[in-house]
């Protein structure tokens, strides 16, 4: 059958200019009048027929007419001005159009294709090019957070090369990989952070059912698009853009001076009925700095974090073409040094090339190449090399009274119980280099049918990825010295050692990503036509996708797509679409799946009582529309390249374990043996959601106020149980394990809005503002609660990742208070209560805080509500925008340095300092000084709320001042424009959280926060 297929396209393609009418053919290309991009879905109809066509994604059209003399070309797109033109016996017409005061964003790229928003039922974001060029940031994923509604953006880490954020659309509809699939140019492609913003030409997030069902099995977590940017029919044109920011970390823990650290450790030891840590004496050594070596005061933050670095970007691109050939081609590098002081090694840098080519070869016939490749490189510290943990936990987390940097004679100083001083470790720690490559590549061919029958296509894709990574550590050790004053004697710890190669690999050390190719074909029909009031688009495709990554068996995946549009008189339009796929993963009778989804749309606008009535100068454009669909998800949970990822795969195949030392018969002899391992699940399959959404979109007064609003829901089951979720509701007289079941179940729902509002006040300034809120709340119906389970306790019932914690209440201020509250002495490792310690929620009241007490509460790490604001406005050749982020109802877990006094590395924050006592009784910041680290928080699987960060926060995200020179004065210099701007990122951050960043979700901030930039560049257009 495939053969056939196959055959049958050649023989198109073969015989097609046997075909050519007689026809008089015209074309062009269509542009916007002031920035000469080329604009997509422009409508081009013969005037006074209903014969016509749209532009495609480089802005070219093409008509047949039977009377080029007499015939008129209109040409219409929204948001911009109509025009008429004569045709005259012309054959080749280009357009610009100029834009009128509604929106400019009217068509959407979708799914295996593009339509204009007008026709759109789905519910779909989108966000330009533009918008992401200047931000100072090192990766794309950092620039979507407040600007795209219904995606929340966490960024956990900050470290240099390592910072890439995660993106969920409309939240969490699994327990599983929530993660949506990324899509560039028509491929499936691993991630998107790190391509250049200047080869962007938009973004869209598809969301719901309708407009990400054609991906089937993998659709369920939303789609996010990229279309990069294209040549135009026009001389070569050419913009470099020259960017230099200055960076420095965010919300660095401070640790409290020698002296407050061991006063507070006098503090505890009291708590304990044990002797002063410190004696006076050395109390007041501490506090005057009279004696630093066997008294040292060190601010190892000061002296490992730097105070400032920098990053750089650079780029060239150069577009232009004729009607056989366009060409976009661009260059450009980013730069970003490490906060790290003694250490010149640590930096990220990425080189992007990327080239696209259009080749029109014939009438009908048309070839496009697409080229992406990046290099990226990044080196840090040895002892650092899996991340920012060793160095930069380590210089909040060690204490600073125990020993200097270096001893009187130089050596570095360190004592008997910690040997890695800080400062050794950086400048003697050896260097880690890593170096990976991508290669994408995309080869589409389309060819017009039109002699079959008009509006019909052929078109063909082929694509190869290529993505390798391999990393050196070369190490050594140190010798450090604990100094004795009175001896005047040393004590060495360690030794040194010169430098040395320590290893080097693509794969084994599961860092690295070593080999991963993966080979995409995609075969179809697309079909577009106007008959009168009656608009129809069509779509068939089939498709097969091989993935190789290192030694593990292949990855692939393969179906079939089709989508079906129908539109009447732009005022009712109708929408199916459907995907059939399949991958590896799943047993052969039921390894295929049918997702079709369907969607309805009324442009209330188009109809005769608003269009013709005196409510068209107020109601713009207002459209309702609606959907529902089935959608699925593949994706396992883990790191694709590391060995437990794989484990997980192929559930439905039993597998065996090897046994030794088993004993039968008379005497002692042992022999192997093999067992049945875990049983397997032989109907496991894949994630359903189903979804529906329903929204409206909405402009007034030609773009004074527009809307945007949608609700939606998703019901997902079959979600996977893993192996370990398994154990904990099987009971112990089954005597087996089972691998990873189909039992899950959760629903989503929530809604978005977008508002916006532009107005233009005389010839010289203009303003906007727009803003966006997100809200999205799951609720687990089922999953793997073990029988016994307090109902309040279960997972099922509340949203994911909400934790079952006992409820503080407040700290206990007097033994009065303690006496005439519940006894709290049931608590997991509780022994003893006094004034200072935490008061918990009796939740049941049955008179004892106990294990019944703890109840699932507060939110998981995943924020239900994000939002953004955006202001601008443009004043002759000066512009200016600002951008506020913020987010809500999220937390994540603190502990250990973060949370308690004299945790781990034996150190205190402010915090600590501001202790209860009956003093303070009232304003205190933390609880009484204990002697155990945690004071009375219960101790083993539930903590308690006292130790929970908030995520809610509010971020100035990003701030721009830009002036573009008078064209009278570039253009004697023969240039078209030329823009210098000032920015930042991540400038002010007003937060409940008052600590650390409050995206951090590493239980002991771990991980470096997000990155401040101020940012200075120049944009020059030739």
């Amino acid at each position: 059958m495939k053969k056939q297929i196959i055959t049958w396209f050649l023989c198109l393609f073969a015989i097609a200019p046997l075909f050519a009418q007689n026809k008089h053919i015209v074309k062009g290309v269509v542009k916007d009048a002031g920035t000469q991009e080329p604009l997509i879905g422009v409508s081009v109809i013969l005037k006074g027929s209903t014969q016509g066509t749209v532009t495609d994604t480089d802005g070219q059209y093409r008509i047949e007419l039977a009377s080029p003399r007499e015939a008129t070309l209109q040409f219409s797109y929204i948001g911009y001005s109509n025009r008429e033109i004569p045709v005259e016996g012309r054959s080749e017409i280009d357009v610009n159009l100029s834009e009128n005061a509604q929106l400019i964003d009217e068509v959407v790229v979708v799914g295996y294709g593009i339509q204009k928003k007008e026709s759109v039922v789905g519910s779909i974001s989108s966000i330009g090019g533009k918008e992401l060029v200047n931000i100072p940031v090192s990766n794309i994923t950092q620039s979507l957070a407040g600007r795209i509604a219904g995606v929340q953006i966490v960024q956990p880490s900050g470290e240099v090369g390592k910072d890439e954020a995660e993106i969920y659309v409309r939240g969490l509809g699994t327990f599983n990989n929530a993660s949506p699939i990324y899509i560039v140019d028509g491929i499936e492609r691993r991630n998107i952070a790190q391509i250049d913003p200047n080869e962007i030409q938009s973004i869209n997030v598809l969301k719901d059912a309708s407009a990400t069902a054609v991906y089937g099995i993998r659709g369920a977590n939303g789609v996010i698009i990229v279309t990069t940017k294209r040549g135009t029919t026009n001389k070569p044109s050419v913009s470099v853009s020259i960017q230099g920011a200055i960076t420095q970390p965010t919300r660095i823990p401070k640790p409290l001076n020698a002296y407050q650290s061991a006063a507070l450790k006098n503090v505890h030891a009291y708590n304990q009925a044990t002797n002063d840590a410190y004696p006076a004496l050395a109390l007041l050594q501490y506090r005057t700095h009279a004696s630093p070596y066997m008294y040292p005061d060190v601010d190892w933050v000061d002296l490992v974090m730097k105070d400032h670095s920098t990053m750089q970007q650079y780029n060239v691109n150069v577009n232009g073409g004729t009607e056989k050939v366009k060409y976009f081609i661009s260059g450009g590098f980013l730069t970003q040094d490490g906060f790290y002081n003694y250490d010149d090694n640590t930096r990220f840098s990425r080189y992007n090339f990327r080239s696209n080519l259009d080749f029109n070869l014939t009438k009908r016939l048309s070839i496009s190449f697409n080229l992406g490749s990046r290099i990226e490189k990044r080196t840090f510290p040895g002892t650092a090399w899996y991340g920012s943990w060793p160095v930069y936990r380590a210089a909040f987390a060690a204490s600073g009274r125990k020993y200097p940097v270096y001893n009187p004679d130089g050596s570095f100083a360190s004592d008997g119980d910690e040997y890695n001083n800080n400062v050794a470790q950086l400048l003697n720690a050896g260097t880690y280099k890593s170096t990976k490559s991508v290669v994408e590549m995309g080869l589409n061919i389309r060819h017009q049918l039109d002699f079959i029958t008009p509006g019909l296509a052929a078109r063909g894709q082929l694509a190869f990825d290529n993505t390798g990574e391999n990393a050196a550590l070369w190490n050594k050790s140190y010798a450090t010295y604990e100094y004795n004053l009175t001896k005047d004697t040393y004590k060495q710890h360690g030794e040194d050692s010169p430098l040395k190669f320590d290893w080097s690999d693509g794969w084994e050390n599961s860092r690295q990503q070593g080999l991963d190719q993966n080979i995409y074909l995609e075969l179809g029909l697309e079909y577009e036509r106007t008959f009168g009031q009656h608009s129809v688009t069509g779509l068939f495709l089939t498709n097969r996708s091989d993935r190789t990554i290192s030694v593990f068996i292949n990855q692939a995946s393969q179906g079939l797509v089709g989508r079906l549009t129908y539109d009447y008189d732009k005022r009712y339009f109708a929408e199916m679409n459907i995907g059939y796929n399949g991958s590896e993963n799943f047993p052969k009778e039921s390894r295929y799946g049918i997702f079709p989804a369907f969607a309805l749309g009324w442009m209330l606008s188009n109809e005769a009582f608003i269009r013709d009535t005196g409510l068209a100068t107020l109601i713009t454009a207002f459209k309702i529309r609606g959907s529902v669909g089935w959608v699925g998800n593949d994706k396992l949970t883990g790191n694709i390249y590391e060995s437990a990822y794989h484990d997980q795969r192929f559930i439905y195949l039993q597998n065996y374990d090897n046994l030794s030392g088993i004993q039968t018969g008379i005497g002692d002899t042992q022999l192997q043996a093999i067992r049945q391992g875990s049983i397997a699940n032989a109907n496991v399959s894949w994630e359903v959601a189903r979804k529906s959404n329903i929204g409206f979109d909405a402009e007034f007064r030609n773009g004074l106020l527009g809307v945007t609003m949608d609700y939606f829901y998703e019901y997902r089951d079959n979600i996977l149980i893993d192996a370990s979720g398994m154990e904990s509701i099987t009971p112990a007289y089954v005597g087996a394990s089972f691998k990873a079941a189909n039992l899950g179940i959760v629903e989503n729902s929530g809604f978005e809005i977008e508002l916006s509002h532009r107005k233009k006040i005389g010839a010289d300034f203009s303003y906007f503002a727009k803003g966006n809120l997100s809200f999205a709340k799951n609720k687990i119906l089922r999953r793997n609660d073990p029988e016994g389970l307090l109902p309040y306790q279960r997972q099922a019932g509340y949203p994911i990742g909400v934790q079952n914690l006992y409820q503080a209440i407040g700290i206990f201020q007097s033994y009065e208070e303690i006496y005439n509250s519940p006894s709290q002495l049931e608590l997991p490792g509780n022994t003893e209560v006094k004034p200072g310690d935490l008061k918990f929620l009796d939740f049941n009241n049955d008179g004892v805080i106990d294990e019944a007490d703890a109840f699932r509460q507060g939110y998981g790490t995943v924020p239900e509500i994000q939002y953004g604001i955006n202001l601008g406005a443009n004043y002759k050749g000066f512009d200016f925008n600002v951008l506020f982020q913020g987010s809500g109802r999220s937390q994540f877990n603190k502990n250990w340095e973060i949370m308690w006094h004299f945790s781990n590395n034996d150190n205190v924050f402010e915090k600590h300092w501001y202790y209860w006592s009956p003093e303070l009784s009232g304003n205190e910041q933390y609880v009484r000084m204990y002697g155990s680290y945690t004071n009375n928080e219960p101790q083993g699987a539930n903590g308690s709320t006292y130790k929970m960060g908030s995520g809610n926060y509010l971020r100035l995200k990003s701030a721009e001042i830009g002036y573009t020179l008078p064209q009278a004065l570039t253009r004697k210099v023969y240039l078209s424009t030329v823009r210098f701007y000032a920015n930042g990122s991540n400038l002010f951050l007003w937060a409940k959280e008052p600590y650390i960043d409050p995206d951090n979700r590493d239980e002991r901030g771990g991980l470096m926060p997000q990155t401040r930039a101020i940012n200075f560049g120049v944009n020059i257009n030739f």
